[in-house]
């Protein structure tokens, strides 16, 4: 039984990756065009997914009132400050893609660095979160364009250089963002973010002794980083370390109380038993 789930754990890390904080909405737009998102600018888990909210008849207001305000505007800061408000209502009702057609009309009638970043942060998460293959890559391929300008003017900005190297894992240059994480992490021992990544990749090629070292030096970061901890405790069973196993597992517990993650951590404690 412990091996079943454990082989199906690790048949799933490769979604994990593509997911990378987690399954958290299947984007649906309020309306068709923006679901099948429109030109932007040039260029085994333990939480439950977190599904789309409905619009208030207050918010469905205001967002066609904005929608058409922008339609009829030229570009300028006013447009930019409309567009950044509609993106904002999206957001909150977790349609991811739709924000981040906003946020990048945002940026495009507004070109500042911060309107930059938060569009390729919209964008990512988009695509983070999208269930669609073409949708991914399309979501992806923005996100990267508009993390590259981030990059020319602040190389040193290392979650937008990992948010960029996760956009190659679920291409057809795979390797290119593991050289980028990589990269981090040796410029960068202790990053969590980086080592994280790192240790999922292993885990999800069988290296589950490399997968150990890379998300030891994450939790050494941050201890309370429960999902490192959780697949730290799969990796310790997988090279046959049940004492370091049960340590994580109890540890999962200790820092999240939500029920599924305690089941979870349950069950792998009284197969270790």
């Amino acid at each position: 039984m412990l091996k079943t789930r454990l082989i199906l754990v690790v048949a799933s890390i490769a979604l994990i990756l593509i997911l990378y904080f987690l399954p958290k909405v299947v984007v649906e737009s309020e309306d068709r065009e923006i679901a099948e998102v429109p030109e932007g600018p040039a260029g085994a888990t333990i939480s439950s997914p977190i599904h789309s909210i409905e619009f208030s008849e207050e918010e469905s207001v205001a967002i066609r009132s904005l929608r058409q305000t922008i339609e009829v505007s030229e570009f300028s800061e006013k447009t930019a400050n409309f567009a950044d408000s509609l993106a904002g209502l999206y957001q909150k009702a977790n349609k991811l893609d739709s924000a981040a057609h906003y946020f990048g009309l945002a940026f495009e009638a507004e070109p500042v660095k911060e309107r930059q970043l938060k569009a390729a942060n919209a964008y990512f998460e988009a695509f983070t979160y999208a269930m669609d293959a073409e949708k991914t890559a399309a979501l992806g391929l923005k996100a990267r364009k508009l993390y590259e300008q981030v990059l020319e003017d602040n190389p040193d900005n290392l979650d937008a250089r990992i948010n960029m190297a996760m956009t190659f894992l679920s291409g057809p240059q795979p390797m290119d963002g593991i050289m980028m994480l990589r990269a981090v992490a040796e410029e960068h021992p202790g990053h969590e973010k980086a080592n994280f990544n790192l240790g999922i990749l292993a885990m999800q090629t069988g290296q589950y002794r490399q997968a150990i070292q890379r998300l030891e030096q994450a939790t050494a970061t941050n201890p309370e980083n429960v999902q490192a901890q959780f697949y730290l405790g799969q990796c310790y069973l997988e090279v046959g370390s049940r004492d370091e196993a049960r340590k994580r597992f109890e540890k999962v517990k200790e820092l999240d109380e939500n029920p599924e993650t305690q089941a979870a951590a349950d069950s792998y404690l009284n197969d270790i038993k």
